[in-house]
Formats: C-alpha cells, sequence, structure tokens
C-alpha cells in the first residue's frame, strides 16, 4: 500500500512534457490561432471561421514519436470539421511541417448536455 502511494506520488510530481515539448506545443497552439483569426493583419486568416466561433474548451496533446495527436475539444465540432472535411484537413496541413506530422482529433464538449 505505502510503496502503490509512493509511487502516484513520484507519477504525479514528474513534468508531462519535456520543455522541448512545450516548445512544440505552443508553436502549435500559435499556428492554429493564425490560422483561424490571421495576426495583426499581416497574415490573413485561412478561413472565416474565428477561434472565438469554434467554442474550443480544451486542448490535449499526446506525443508518438515525431507524430503529435492534437484532441480539441469543442462546443461546434463542425465549424472545424467543415463541409467534407476540407477544413480539417487544412488545419492538419497547416499545423504540419517536415519533421513533425499533426493529426487532429476532435470530441464535442458535453458542457451542455448535464444540464438537461
Amino acid at each position: 500500500m505505502k510503496t502503490n502511494l509512493i509511487n502516484w506520488l513520484i507519477k504525479l510530481l514528474q513534468p508531462k512534457y519535456t520543455k522541448e515539448q512545450i516548445k512544440r506545443i505552443n508553436s502549435i497552439k500559435a499556428r492554429f490561432q493564425i490560422f483561424f483569426d490571421g495576426i495583426y493583419d499581416e497574415v490573413p486568416a485561412q478561413v472565416s471561421i474565428t477561434t472565438w466561433q469554434l467554442g474550443i474548451t480544451n486542448f490535449d496533446f499526446e506525443f508518438k514519436g515525431n507524430l503529435l495527436i492534437m484532441t480539441i475539444t469543442l462546443l461546434r465540432p463542425g465549424l472545424l470539421i467543415g463541409k467534407g472535411g476540407t477544413t480539417i484537413d487544412l488545419v492538419s496541413a497547416f499545423l504540419s511541417t517536415n519533421e513533425h506530422s499533426v493529426e487532429i482529433k476532435i470530441k464535442e464538449s458535453k458542457l451542455w448536455n448535464r444540464l438537461k
């Protein structure tokens, strides 16, 4: 029992991501925002949807080698998917680089469903 508690505390106190992974996550988040909102009118947005309209409630990241799996929890997932999946494909291509690829998974937020 005591060793289980100690192992649990060690796992809890260890950082979830390395410094390089945190740098990459922040870069991906910034590029995601640039894709939808543009930046200071210098780089135009790729689509007419804003990040505010998507209703993003959470980002989760998982690393598998050079692949970054980004799980986005949204209030309105259909806006990110787009007609025939075109928007999600454009976002994935925009976020991926030659060395690293990004896979996007989408979850619908269950925030309002619990109020029924």
